[in-house]
């Protein structure tokens, strides 16, 4: 709600307001920082010949740099071309994230289209205990999915989850947080009879199961399942097993890739709304005192006693003079007008105060944003806009570090589901 509220897109309710007819702007102080972060990313981390990029270790050879070519390329064919959803997800990704400060990305493979995919995760749907600090040593996580009747099934023909009887079910997508997605869209809530929206549990967390297979696993311990559970029914829909076959030591398998705009204390990182989101309310609070100054010192108003002799039309128009059934002494008298001031100046330049350290620290300076002038010498220029560009290419590179992560989740899905054959020719 509040990040809705900061960026513009949540109204404030009129009962909020010090008065009616007050001013209710919002100075986009964080929007401008997210776009101006979300432009600098996309290019970053998705180029336009690709983002993946390959790293040979150890010696070097004719052949591997061969194959780097044929792995970087195919990846790259995946994500420009297969998967055309790729692009759309990371894009929504970069914007979230600077917001809450995390984002989440699910790399698997997808039964239905039968080719590896990557798809944001909104946090709000990402569960995590309270004692977690990151995905390895989470002892469980679960992910939140919303499937329609068709996608159900779907996945049960492909034999992905166990056939269930699914009942007719209202529609709760995002309940929480509904009434703020609404009114940001303009839309209203109201779904066909026949879209029905199931709600899905797929929980990542060590089990102790015992079957037939537990004593050749060698472990005692418990071992990471994944546990798919619809809510309404609370059908069990699948279980498997969350490590590779040929794994002795059982280790977790992580298909989430956390990226981070700023490390936090915990589990989450710090984004802008925490770190500035009280710079711009404080923001927002003074462009909004400036306006309700300004329209008192510029419209007036006051009081009227009762029998002032008005008649109808008891109003003011510029340049009309109007009669009225009293004397200039009694008119004087039936009228008071408090003594509005002009907006102070000490609030103006308030006002410019926390503009310029939100911008400051989150990095929306003129020169980076294309605003500065262009009279200074081209190396003073340069060297401002490398200094201010060093936050960005710290965030940046948590940014190819979380990447780099998701493409060897590919790379492992590629390596176990695909063909040996590539999908095109192929040198040699």
């Amino acid at each position: 709600d509040q990040a809705m509220e900061l960026l513009g897109l949540n109204n404030i309710p009129m009962e909020e307001l010090p008065f009616e007819g007050a001013s209710a702007v919002t100075y986009p102080l964080i929007g401008e920082a997210v776009v101006q972060f979300q432009a600098r990313a996309i290019e970053e981390i998705f180029p336009s010949e690709g983002p993946v990029k390959t790293k040979i270790v150890g010696e070097m050879t004719r052949e591997k740099e061969e194959q780097s070519d044929r792995v970087k390329n195919h990846m790259n064919y995946q994500i420009l071309d297969q998967d055309r959803s790729y692009f759309w997800h990371t894009d929504a990704m970069l914007f979230y994230l600077p917001l809450g400060g995390s984002a989440f990305k699910k790399t698997y493979w997808c039964s239905i289209n039968d080719m590896t995919v990557s798809r944001f995760v909104n946090p709000g749907d990402f569960i995590v205990p309270y004692i977690a600090t990151d995905l390895a040593s989470a002892p469980r996580y679960t992910h939140r999915m919303y499937k329609n009747e068709s996608e159900m099934r779907k996945l049960f023909e492909s034999g992905f989850y166990r056939e269930v009887e699914l009942p007719d079910v209202s529609p709760d997508i995002h309940s929480d947080d509904k009434d703020i997605r609404d009114q940001a869209d303009d839309r209203t809530p109201e779904m066909h009879s026949d879209d029905n929206v199931y709600t899905l549990y797929e929980c990542h967390v060590d089990l102790d199961i015992i079957d037939e297979d537990h004593e050749s696993y060698g472990k005692d311990a418990p071992l990471p399942y994944i546990v798919t559970v619809e809510k309404n029914t609370r059908s069990v829909l699948s279980i498997r097993r969350n490590w590779k076959e040929d794994d002795q030591r059982c280790e977790k398998r992580i298909w989430f890739t956390h990226y981070k705009y700023l490390p936090g204390l915990g589990f989450y990182g710090f984004g802008l709304l925490h770190l500035i989101g009280s710079v711009a309310e404080a923001t927002s609070g003074s462009i909004r005192a400036l306006l309700d100054s300004a329209a008192f010192a510029n419209m007036q108003g006051g009081f009227a006693a009762n029998d002032a002799k008005m008649g109808e039309n008891n109003y003011v128009e510029p340049g009309v003079y109007k009669e009225v059934n009293m004397s200039a002494e009694e008119l004087a008298r039936a009228f008071y007008t408090p003594p509005f001031k002009d907006p102070s100046p000490a609030l103006g330049k308030l006002f410019e105060t926390l503009v310029d350290a939100g911008k400051s620290f989150s990095n929306s300076t003129e020169v980076l944003t294309g605003e500065a002038k262009n009279t200074g010498p081209v190396g003073t220029t340069i060297a401002l806009i490398e200094q201010g560009s060093k936050p960005f290419s710290a965030i940046h590179r948590r940014l190819h570090m979380a990447a780099a992560e998701e493409f060897k989740l590919r790379a492992e899905l590629n390596y176990e589901f695909l063909p040996n054959e590539y999908p095109y020719k192929v040198a040699d």
